[in-house]
């Protein structure tokens, strides 16, 4: 699966996800550092790839301002609570398949996970 990871995410959970198989093309490796979170989410969306997300403010990028999306997976997550959310992460991709998780706002957790359905006018084709 590929995935675009937003500044905030964590190497090693991009470490992690890469040693699990999956492509992860970071903002700074095409040059958006510095993009404002519309322009992150917008890009994800066109480039096929999932955005990944430690920024909450991405929820309202998609459901209030709709802001285009092709699926986000929003990481609670900080360093004592690592383990456990890569552990849930892993247990999301697993029980949820592509075309799922494209149309998707994922939230996981140290717990579990959640996930809410894109509105119709976000969700890419697949």
């Amino acid at each position: 699966m590929s995935f675009f990871s937003d500044h905030d995410v964590y190497g090693q959970t991009i470490k992690y996800l890469v040693h699990a198989g999956h492509s992860v093309t970071r903002a700074q490796d095409v040059g958006l550092a510095q993009a404002k979170d519309p322009v992150i989410l917008e890009y994800a969306a066109d480039h096929d790839m999932i955005l990944l997300t430690r920024d909450k403010d991405f929820g309202a990028l998609v459901f209030q301002r709709h802001i285009k999306s092709g699926g986000v997976i929003f990481l609670r997550i900080d360093p004592r609570s690592q383990d456990q959310v890569h552990g849930q992460l892993t247990r999301a991709l697993n029980e949820l398949d592509e075309k799922t998780l494209f149309h998707s706002f994922v939230v996981v957790e140290a717990t579990h996970y959640r996930v809410r359905q894109l509105p119709d006018f976000n969700a890419r084709a697949v």
